[in-house]
C-alpha cells in the first residue's frame, strides 16, 4: 500500500505533458498510436515524453521510496526473531 501512495505522490509531481503519456500508456493500457491521438502528438514524441517520465518516476521513488522497503524489511526481520 506505502507503495501504492509513494508512485501517486510521484505522479503528482510529474509535469502533466508526462503524467498523461505515462498513464495512458501504464495504467489505460492505450498503444502509442492511441495516445497520440487522445493527446494530438506525434507517435515518436509519445514514445519520447513515456521514457522522460518513467526516468522521473523512477529518480522519484528511488529517492522517496527506499524508506518503505527498509522499514518492512525491519518488521519482517523483527517478526522473525525468536
Amino acid at each position: 500500500m506505502a507503495v501504492r501512495l509513494d508512485l501517486d505522490a510521484a505522479l503528482a509531481q510529474l509535469p502533466e505533458e508526462f503524467r498523461a503519456p505515462v498513464v495512458l500508456r501504464d495504467v489505460a493500457g492505450c498503444d502509442y498510436a492511441e495516445i497520440g491521438q487522445i493527446l494530438r502528438i506525434p507517435p515518436g514524441t509519445v514514445r519520447s515524453r513515456i521514457a522522460r517520465g518513467r526516468a522521473r518516476l523512477a529518480e522519484t521513488m528511488s529517492a522517496n521510496g527506499g524508506n518503505h522497503h527498509d522499514t518492512r524489511q525491519r518488521r519482517n526481520d523483527e517478526a522473525s526473531r525468536p
